[in-house]
């Protein structure tokens, strides 16, 4: 799954500025496909919002379901500083619904608060759009702070909303606003609704006019089409956002992503284990900030043994006599360790591929076992062969 983010600054700040002692660290985009190798670009952050390039391995550390890996390396790449930019922020008052505490309201509008404070105007216009069942436009393009800060100010709570409206709704919608703006085009939108909207057809209407969404999905992950959405228009997804006390992080790359920064990647590999949860932390060592997310490994990603046959058949073998069959294991998917083999019944024996200490089977390759069974009565027996790893 990939994600961009952004940030806003004057260019010479952003520029070869070190790892600070303090920071503050955000996933913004990460990549499990071929798990176990994972990569994940990330926002290094000092106190202000700079962003940090001078990354070493040395300075992190990785956490698998608490288990610490190895990070292999880190890539900073330059950034494509973009000059002048138009935003539209879009304001989702129907985020209240059902919440008598107004918390999301409050989270939603500290998170528009924060990211209307960092945003340098001297090269960036700002529009404020706010919508429930109707869409209005509380300010149109300025690069008045203030004037930015009071229109955010008087967005009251609602109880419903639509997303279509929202976006598409003429004169007031986010995207009939964005068409306006003069220069490098974004919407940032806050909400927790559902895609009441074609959404193939608001990509093509976005990148037609090139339009980059940003989405930041309040309480919950966000819909698949709504990732699909921000990711196909070059925006980025930030989703889970259940309180105000981290907020800066994402403010932080929000506005450094609409403002041309781009994350370092960081690559390592994964524990390959029979999981299917995978719950990272990358830590940064001196000032301990830490950024959290987790992905779901599949049953056909999984290490697994394929036995061939299937299962053995020893039919019927008389009392006081034995059979030997073979079974063949081969790893699919990655290397395995099998640290022992045993068979609860002690009727079968393994005779030959025996393992009571560690052996890796290498992804693709086989381990031949022969298996003697020496019936001791006229039962049907059933047991089965277990692999410890």
């Amino acid at each position: 799954m990939k994600s961009l983010l952004t940030i806003i600054f004057l260019s010479f700040l952003f520029v070869g500025t070190s790892l600070a002692e303090k920071c503050s660290l955000k996933v913004v985009e990460y990549d499990s496909t071929n798990f176990p190798a994972v990569s994940a670009k990330v926002f290094c952050f000092d106190e202000t919002g700079k962003v940090g390039t001078n990354l070493q391995t040395s300075d992190f550390e990785i956490i698998e379901n608490g288990i610490p890996l190895t990070l292999q390396k880190i890539n900073c790449s330059q950034h494509d500083l973009i000059g002048s930019k138009s935003i539209v922020m879009s304001f989702d008052k129907g985020i209240a619904a059902g919440d008598t505490s107004l918390k999301n309201y409050k989270i939603a509008r500290k998170l528009f608060d924060s990211i209307a404070g960092f945003i340098d105007y001297s090269n960036t216009q700002v529009a404020v759009t706010a919508f429930d069942l109707w869409s209005n436009l509380m300010t149109d393009f300025t690069s008045d702070k203030a004037k930015i800060q009071k229109a955010l100010s008087k967005i009251s709570a609602s109880n419903s909303s639509s997303l279509s409206i929202g976006f598409t709704n003429e004169p007031a919608g986010a995207v009939p606003i964005s068409f306006s703006g003069e220069n490098d085009k974004s919407i940032i939108i806050v909400t927790q609704g559902i895609a009441d909207f074609n959404i193939d057809q608001m990509i093509l209407d976005a990148k037609a006019k090139n339009i980059h969404i940003y989405i930041l999905f309040l309480g919950k992950s966000i819909p698949y089409e709504f990732r699909q959405l921000a990711t196909e228009t070059g925006g980025q997804c930030f989703d889970n956002i259940t309180s105000t006390t981290a907020l800066m992080p994402i403010v932080y790359s929000v506005v450094s992503l609409i403002n041309g920064l781009k994350p370092c990647e960081f690559f390592w590999y994964g524990n390959h284990d029979c999981l299917e949860l995978h719950e990272m932390t990358i830590k940064q060592k001196s000032s301990l900030a830490e950024t959290e997310f987790s992905f779901l490994i599949t049953e056909t990603a999984k290490p697994t043994f394929l036995a061939t046959p299937p299962y053995l058949e020893y039919s019927s073998v008389p009392i006081g006599k034995d059979l030997t069959l073979d079974l063949t294991l081969e790893a699919i998917n990655s290397d395995i360790i099998i640290t022992k083999l045993s068979i609860a019944n002690p009727e079968f024996q393994i005779i030959q591929g025996n393992i009571t200490s560690p052996k890796i089977i290498y992804k693709n390759s086989t381990h031949e076992l022969k298996i003697k069974y020496t019936p001791i009565d006229s039962a049907i027996i059933f047991t089965k062969l277990i692999i410890e790893s």
